[in-house]
């Protein structure tokens, strides 16, 4: 156990070390990537090189136009200025960022959604730990449309892909426009039919009008609904 003690503190005391050496990225985005390679590999591990170069091959590869891969050294840069390391902080940021493009092949919610990430960044309230944990839940939306997970409780998800992201005096939401919600625990799941609205993504709080509300439960003989407008 101290053995796995004092590995881990060299580790730690190695990323603040190679922190130190290096203040920003290049702002130009091919300057960039080089530089920013070598920042992350300097950590000798293999989940996150394959992070890594998953990102590097959309990058180089046309993944991200101009404006976009502007907009990653921008961000990659305001998360140095608050002293992000390599893990888990850049990890979390490639790992969404990859998640993300794999849902939105015409980009429309990389900006929206970066624009969070940036309100999150400039927010003097908010902490690492917030930021680090809004990537982690993203991520899992990303993967399987889940609103909210709950490992012992209510788990929400929604139908639609057709969503987007709205930021408003410093509160993130979905919004959609039509979907139908899924509310799951164990053997019972309400489904709430053609509902529109957005949901309050720090809070865990759908708003919204219209819909039919279904309940399964696990007698097959009982249906419950209510139908609102």
């Amino acid at each position: 156990m101290k053995k796995l003690s004092f590995l881990l503190f060299l580790l730690a005391l190695s990323l603040n070390v190679y922190g130190q050496r290096i203040d920003s990225f290049p702002a130009d985005p091919n300057a960039f990537l080089p530089v920013f390679e070598e920042f992350i590999l300097a950590v000798d591990l293999k989940e996150l090189e394959e992070n890594f170069e998953e990102f590097k091959l959309a990058y180089q590869g046309g993944g991200y136009n101009e404006r976009e891969q502007g907009t990653i050294v921008r961000i990659a840069n305001k998360m140095k200025k608050d002293r992000m390391t390599a893990i888990p902080y850049f990890q979390n940021y490639l790992q969404t960022l990859t998640a993300l493009k794999k849902i939105d092949a015409d980009q429309k919610h990389f900006e929206p959604w970066h624009q969070i990430l940036e309100g999150f960044l400039d927010d003097p309230k908010r902490s690492k730990l917030e930021y680090k944990s809004f990537l982690t839940y993203c991520q899992q939306f990303f993967d399987n449309q889940i609103l909210r997970y709950s490992s012992g409780g209510t788990n929400w998800a929604a139908s639609s892909n057709d969503f987007a992201f709205v930021y408003e005096e410093g509160i993130p939401y979905i919004a959609y426009e039509a979907t139908d919600l899924f509310a799951y625990r164990k053997e019972d799941t309400m489904r709430i039919r053609e509902t529109r609205g957005r949901y309050q993504m720090l809070e865990e709080k759908w708003t919204g009008d219209e819909g039919r509300v279904d309940w399964d439960h696990s007698t097959p003989e009982v249906q419950v609904y209510v139908t609102f407008g």
